[in-house]
């Protein structure tokens, strides 16, 4: 086995263990939340937070992650930042992860909150990409539409992508339709191409030029 394969089930192996520990963690928190009735909160706060937190300001999370800085320090800075601004529930979540070391994966966790609350609720999350800004009657029709093919209730994300031309790009899960026009150009310019390939092979010497 090279060193490159290795390191790649190395990686597949760490993968896996994180995915399996943070539905642990998530497993835990959700049940907790669902007890006391604050389970929506819990997934709404947790889906700001990644939102209005971790993703505006990166050198927070890197410093909550970092092995560098002890757990009661972390805890503290999160006591410090977070107190008064979060549930209980919530705050709670980051303190447990603090104390056991595993704020390193706490992204990892919040997505698999989300993910099982979803699936509980009957919902599912959807990235929709779109050739230019949708107004909102557009993104009623396509949440109508997906609901309809899905049979759940779709929660969505959706983003601006330009090079569509036109159209949409929707992903579920592993799946992705596209439905956009760069993408329709692109088979017509292959169905083209293979069509006059085929009237070469079938009738070569009319494609012959004299000299």
């Amino acid at each position: 086995m090279t060193e490159s394969s290795k390191n790649k089930q190395q990686k597949q192996a760490v993968d896996v263990t994180v995915e399996q520990l943070a539905r642990v963690y998530a497993k835990a928190a959700l049940d907790a939340a669902e007890t006391q009735g604050k389970a929506q909160v819990l997934v709404e706060e947790l889906g700001e937070l990644v939102r209005d937190v971790l993703d505006r300001y990166p050198r927070l999370e890197a410093l909550l992650a970092s092995e560098l800085i002890s757990k009661e320090e972390k805890q503290a800075i999160l006591e410090r930042v977070f107190s008064g601004r979060m549930t209980d529930s919530a705050l709670g979540l980051l303190q447990v992860l603090a104390r056991h070391g595993r704020l390193d994966i706490l992204r990892d966790v919040i997505r698999s909150i989300l993910s099982r609350w979803e699936q509980q609720s009957g919902r599912v999350q959807v990235e929709v990409q779109f050739a230019m800004e949708p107004d909102q009657a557009l993104r009623q029709e396509v949440a109508t539409t997906i609901k309809g093919l899905l049979g759940a209730e779709p929660v969505l994300t959706s983003t601006v992508n330009p090079d569509l031309l036109a159209g949409l790009v929707v992903r579920v899960g592993d799946k992705v339709y596209d439905g956009s026009a760069r993408n329709s150009l692109d088979r017509a310019r292959q169905a083209m191409i293979q069509r006059a390939r085929e009237a070469i092979a079938q009738q070569p010497d009319q494609f012959i030029l004299e000299k």
